[in-house]
């Protein structure tokens, strides 16, 4: 958090990737000792090391100022941020957990494939919707230190833009190509082709809730900055509410794939609400520049889609490995969503390739 503040994303990322590497260093060494809690012991270890690089790093001198007396009224105020953050935080998984509750009722297996389905298309929200919104959120936190709205209008705004810029093409890719996804992850071992399929279609009920959740990182950013925390947090308990509602409703019609769906509708309805909560605590957003990029990026994936779209039924590329024809899958459309959002002026490509000048 301290990193982050003071914009140092390299070595924060730094910093955690030590935690991965280590996580992975013991389940290859380990495993065959230790099983699945290998995982666990490299995870733990890992945790200990980045821990005591930050501390080398800061030195324990300049870490906590150790004699400081503790400011009660500090401590209060802090509180009163922090719990409307927290219960805000956990709604995503108290919804999640609720889908399992009804899952259960659906026989053997679905609990796992709603899991798998679920973890595996929220790779974009951990990568694009935490990265977007944590690089965003010391800038329009100085705004509004520095009672600066327009700034935090506009820092919010971009933040939207470039999720939008990110997301938008990498889920055109998924829809097209979830099932390699699917086999790229699991399908090994006890985990068939039957479970693929069953876990790739549920993985497209999840979309939405991918998509929503991740503009809605950005915007609950906003909330935390206003210190007005408890806004989102009335919206996060409403989104439970509406959760157990849609799954009752779903489920009948469409049976478990009902309970991801209901998750992205739900996504939808919780994000709205945040959208429009927070332009009336900040007087309204530019809606004329949001929907001008909304449509420009649109407007540069629609030749993301086409290529996929051919792609799928070339004999050569069907006939190589699933990892192997899904990267040469990635690169071609990575490719030509550059040259389009070049040709359309996405502004974030812009701005990137000002500043690369």
């Amino acid at each position: 958090g301290v990193f982050d503040a003071r914009s140092q994303y390299s070595f924060s990322v730094f910093s955690q990737t030590v935690v991965v590497i280590f996580t992975i260093l013991s389940t290859i060494l380990l495993h065959s000792i230790m099983g699945g809690y290998a995982i666990a012991l490299g995870y733990f270890v890992g945790t200990i090391a980045s821990f005591l690089i930050k501390v080398v790093y800061f030195k324990p001198q300049h870490l906590l100022l150790w004699k400081q007396k503790i400011d009660r009224d500090e401590v209060v105020a802090f509180y009163k941020v922090f719990i409307p953050v927290g219960v805000t935080i956990m709604v995503g998984q108290i919804n999640l957990t609720v889908n399992f509750f009804f899952a259960g009722s659906f026989g053997e297996g679905v609990i796992s494939y709603l899991n798998y389905a679920f973890r595996l298309v929220s790779i974009p929200q951990a990568i694009f919707g935490v990265t977007v919104a944590t690089i965003i959120y010391p800038l329009i936190a100085r705004a509004i230190s520095e009672k600066d709205e327009e700034r935090f209008k506009s820092g919010i705004e971009k933040g939207i833009t470039f999720m939008l810029m990110l997301l938008i093409p990498t889920i055109v890719i998924m829809i097209f190509y979830m099932k390699d996804i699917v086999m790229i992850a699991y399908q090994r071992g006890a985990f068939d082709a039957n479970s693929t399929l069953k876990t790739t279609d549920v993985s497209y009920y999840y979309l939405g809730s991918v998509f929503f959740y991740s503009l809605q990182a950005v915007l609950a950013k906003g909330f935390y900055s206003l210190q007005k925390g408890y806004l989102i947090m009335r919206a996060g308990l409403l989104s439970i509410v509406l959760n157990i509602i849609f799954n009752m409703i779903f489920t009948k019609f469409m049976g478990y794939q009902g309970l991801a769906l209901s998750m992205s509708v739900v996504a939808f309805f919780y994000t709205a609400i945040v959208f429009v909560m927070l332009a009336k605590q900040i007087n309204h957003f530019h809606y004329g520049y949001l929907v001008k990029e909304t449509g420009k990026i649109l407007l540069a994936s629609v030749p993301v889609a086409i290529l996929m779209f051919f792609l799928k039924d070339i004999a050569f590329l069907n006939s190589l490995h699933v990892i192997l024809r899904f990267g040469i899958v990635c690169l071609a459309g990575g490719l030509v969503y550059l040259m389009s959002t070049l040709l359309c002026r996405v502004e974030g490509v812009m701005l990137l390739v000002k500043r690369k000048r």
